[in-house]
């Protein structure tokens, strides 16, 4: 999949390039109903501890209550 504005996730089109850091790129994305979410992706050849990384990540925000700045 190539990343970029325009580019479908599911019901999510990627609008802008929010930032990056060492091993992925953070997108903004919005759903056709109005909803915005954030959408990290790793970067290619990460390797193994970025995935971990990735996953700790995803498991403690998912642990976190609902917030519209979230």
């Amino acid at each position: 999949m190539g990343w970029g504005p325009g580019a479908r996730v599911d019901r999510w089109v990627v609008e802008e390039r929010l930032g990056a850091g060492a091993m992925g790129v953070v997108w903004r994305a919005r759903s056709a109903a109005g909803g915005q979410v954030a959408i990290k992706t790793l970067l290619p050849g990460a390797g193994d501890k970025a995935v971990d990384r990735f996953r700790r990540e995803g498991r403690a925000l998912a642990g976190l209550p609902p917030h519209p700045n979230l």
